[in-house]
């Protein structure tokens, strides 16, 4: 529910699913259907990630960023 009122009030809202603890190597879900899930939820990206490695972590905050800058500036 609060997904529906969010966006009506604030505008676009950048949503990235983080899938944690890539380094660890027994993987439960593979990348496609986590990938699906991320699409099924209207989420903007999917990323694995790993902060014992520092995988994926800066890029998916530089691209929220990037996100909200580009529709922060949108008429």
């Amino acid at each position: 529910m609060q997904r529906k009122i969010y966006p009506q009030k604030a505008g676009f809202i950048p949503i990235i699913l983080m899938w944690m603890k890539w380094d660890l190597g027994n993987h439960e879900v593979d990348f496609d259907i986590a990938n699906d899930y991320a699409l099924k939820a209207k989420c903007n990206q999917c990323v694995f990630t790993s902060s014992k490695e520092n995988i994926n972590l800066n890029e998916s905050f530089q691209a929220m960023a990037k996100w909200l800058i580009y529709y922060a500036n949108q008429p």
